[in-house]
């Protein structure tokens, strides 16, 4: 029998209308590999390394982290899932804001976690206080906040965003998937300095892959 927490998730249902340029999921021209892929050199017989470790050493260069800090996943909704179902007991809460990225609770559910929100401002910004309170309320286990916000675009500033890491004892993701497009900082940087922070990111976006 399918579970009662599966039963009730509504599926998530991509947009298949054909679009020259598709924006909300960054799909157009493949302007990264102008020639045709070539594997001939590839050993496409072996299982790929499950570490990555020649991607993280590239990545740690790029984000200015250690290799050591950085896990790849297929896709960063991967990893966001893999946090929850690996951090989330039964009925342990989840806190982030709404309107937001419909997976976190989709996965939450999923896992037998408990998805609360704190409801955006009427000009669709997001108050941080609001979202303190509330979680010194529900103490959640983990808090999830995507930095530029999908789908309003709403961003943090780093700073806002350490009042979150110091006000709670719980777990910390920020999503930062639309990072590239933003003007704001990005909290990579303070992972040596809190060691309950995540960051995820993704090549989907700016990257288009």
């Amino acid at each position: 029998m399918i579970k009662e927490s599966v039963k009730k998730l509504t599926p998530y249902i991509p947009n298949t209308v054909p679009c020259t340029i598709k924006l909300d999921a960054n799909e157009g021209s493949n302007y990264l590999f102008n020639e045709a892929l070539d594997f001939r050199t590839e050993p496409l017989n072996l299982y790929p390394d499950s570490d990555a470790l020649k991607l993280c050493n590239d990545l740690s260069q790029y984000l200015n982290v250690k290799p050591s800090q950085i896990m790849v996943g297929n896709g960063s909704s991967e990893m966001i899932e893999l946090l929850i179902k690996t951090y989330v007991e039964k009925d342990e809460i989840v806190l982030g804001f709404e309107p937001s990225f419909s997976m976190y609770q989709v996965y939450t559910t999923l896992h037998g976690g408990n998805y609360r929100t704190v409801s955006a401002e009427d000009d669709l910004s997001f108050s941080i206080e609001r979202l303190i309170t509330r979680a010194k309320q529900l103490k959640p286990k983990l808090i999830i906040l995507c930095s530029p916000n999908n789908p309003t675009g709403f961003t943090f500033s780093k700073a806002t965003l350490e009042k979150v890491l110091k006000a709670t004892e719980a777990l910390v993701l920020i999503d930062e998937a639309y990072g590239e497009f933003s003007h704001q900082e990005t909290v990579v940087s303070m992972v040596d300095t809190y060691p309950k922070l995540m960051v995820t990111r993704t090549f989907s976006k700016a990257f288009g892959l």
